[in-house]
């Protein structure tokens, strides 16, 4: 045993240690949830896994240095008469190790030359995709104003059932959340915008700082018995609101509801502020489109309520 365990170290408990020290201070309100996000995406910034770039660059390097092959090998030698051996042996062969040294040499320099030919050429490449690449949802380019979901708190809390764990995303400051918890149901949220989620926390409600789509992709499959998607909905690009519908099937248990409230596209400009619609990577689908969807993604008696500037569809994860 070493001295470390037999001093009576134990990593896990310290681990456990540390999770009981920051989940007691986070319910003190020490730790905004917003604060740890805001820590991780810096985390994440700043201290990469691994810069593919400069890693390729020092490789480069490397070979380059490499590349040139000395046949003067050493001769020194402590015993008497070797070096001098080595030295007749280095000269009788130099003629044939220069040979085998300058072709090895010169196809060692043209594989490096190409290696960096190719690695600017990948970089060129690399520059034009990202100005192609489509815009990211960043909750820092969207005001921190909760939508009113007022209107449908009768609508979720029937659809909702009491047992099991529902997910509402975005739940903005909770206030549809507080009302599904009120009622007696499982409920807990999550919300990319640091003000909002902290607000939410801070009403004593389960909301984590976390983008939905990359929440959900983390859920494991049929562990949902209720979903409700607002806020997102509305502006992710085209591709990411089909992953969302595709992600909310392999999550929801078998006819578990589904309630997605969506902004109706002609009333987007005026119901959202100027900034969210700017900033939008996408827009909001007709719920005839929303329907069309979830049709096409394993769930049943779809239904659209119209409620003026949003809509709100519900359905069942088929069995």
């Amino acid at each position: 045993m070493s001295e470390a365990t037999g001093a009576g170290f134990d990593n896990e408990r310290v681990m456990a240690e540390i999770r009981d020290e920051v989940a007691r201070r986070r319910a003190a309100g020490d730790f905004p949830p917003s604060l740890e996000r805001e820590l991780d995406l810096a985390f994440d910034r700043y201290v990469p896994a691994g810069s593919v770039s400069s890693d390729f660059t020092e490789a480069v390097k490397a070979a380059d240095r490499a590349a040139y092959i000395n046949v003067a090998v050493p001769t020194e030698s402590e015993k008497p008469g070797v070096g001098e051996v080595k030295r007749v042996l280095r000269k009788a062969m130099a003629w044939y190790l220069n040979y085998l040294a300058q072709q090895t040499t010169a196809f060692a320099t043209a594989s490096v030359r190409a290696m960096r030919s190719l690695g600017e050429r990948l970089e060129m490449v690399e520059e034009q995709l990202a100005e192609l690449a489509p815009a990211r949802d960043d909750a820092a380019d969207r005001p921190a104003v909760a939508p009113d979901l007022g209107r449908w708190v009768g609508l979720c809390t029937e659809r909702l059932p009491s047992r099991g764990r529902v997910l509402h995303a975005e739940c903005g400051s909770g206030a549809l959340l507080r009302s599904l918890v009120d009622a007696g149901v499982d409920a807990y949220g999550v919300e990319p915008r640091g003000p909002l989620v902290d607000a939410a926390a801070a009403g004593g409600l389960e909301a984590w700082p976390d983008d939905p789509v990359e929440h959900l992709s983390a859920v494991a499959e049929g562990y949902l018995a209720g979903l409700v998607l607002s806020g997102c909905v509305d502006r992710l690009a085209l591709p990411r609101q089909r992953r969302l519908i595709e992600l909310a099937a392999a999550k929801l248990a078998p006819g578990a509801p589904l309630i997605l409230i969506a902004t109706h596209p002609a009333a987007w400009a005026t119901a959202v502020p100027p900034l969210e619609v700017d900033l939008a990577p996408g827009r909001p689908l007709h719920p005839t489109t929303w329907a069309h969807l979830l049709g096409a993604s394993r769930f049943t008696d779809v239904a659209v309520e119209d409620g003026g500037d949003t809509s709100a569809l519900t359905a069942r994860r088929s069995g």
